[in-house]
């Protein structure tokens, strides 16, 4: 709870395995944002080795980021678990330190949107350049990655004006994400123009 970090303590405490699920989720989650990486590498090297694999270079990095501050909400219930080494601080100051590395996380994963934001611009590039996928979403995904970069500088550079800005990064990104992930589920890709840009691609 925002600016209340005794209730914010005693809600994770009260929900501790829904709380110790989100953290092996967002680990889960991470760890599955690599294999999607690797695969979009893979599909779109023959549109260009290079930029595909600048994207991928900031899509790894942004995951990074996420599994490491990760490490903030484990220390949080360190915090508030009341180990006896614990013993030498008040209640309060271990529920206000869990209450700033809960902080530090959300600080955390706005920088990881940084480079995510990047990575959804480029592979906006790549899908728009690769005549195997449909232009429009590649002008969706560049949408949606400069969304995120908005959104993320802003949280760091005008904290004011982000607020203003969550809404549409996230619609941004819902409809660049979202668009491509239903279009290769549903569709996928043109196979011979995949392969004419693959064999063209070939030394």
């Amino acid at each position: 709870m925002s600016g209340d970090a005794a209730a914010t303590a005693r809600h994770i405490l009260a929900s501790e395995p829904l709380y110790r699920s989100s953290i092996a989720a967002d680990l889960v989650g991470t760890a599955s944002y690599v294999g999607v990486t690797a695969l979009l590498y893979g599909l779109f090297r023959p549109v260009s080795r290079g930029v595909s694999l600048l994207a991928a270079f900031f899509s790894l990095v942004g995951c990074a980021i996420g599994a490491a501050i990760t490490l903030n909400l484990v220390t949080a219930l360190v915090f508030l678990e009341g180990a006896p080494y614990l013993a030498a601080f008040r209640p309060d100051q271990l529920q206000a330190l869990a209450r700033a590395f809960l902080h530090l996380h959300g600080q955390g994963y706005n920088i990881s949107l940084v480079f995510f934001g990047f990575y959804c611009t480029l592979l906006g590039y790549l899908v728009f350049r690769s005549a195997f996928m449909p232009r429009f979403l590649g002008v969706l995904l560049a949408l949606a990655g400069l969304g995120w970069l908005a959104d993320s500088l802003a949280t760091i550079l005008w904290p004011a004006l982000a607020d203003h800005l969550d809404t549409f990064a996230m619609m941004c990104g819902g409809l660049g994400e979202g668009g491509l992930c239903l279009w290769l589920l549903a569709v996928g890709v043109n196979g011979p123009k995949w392969q004419e840009r693959a064999s063209a691609a070939r030394p």
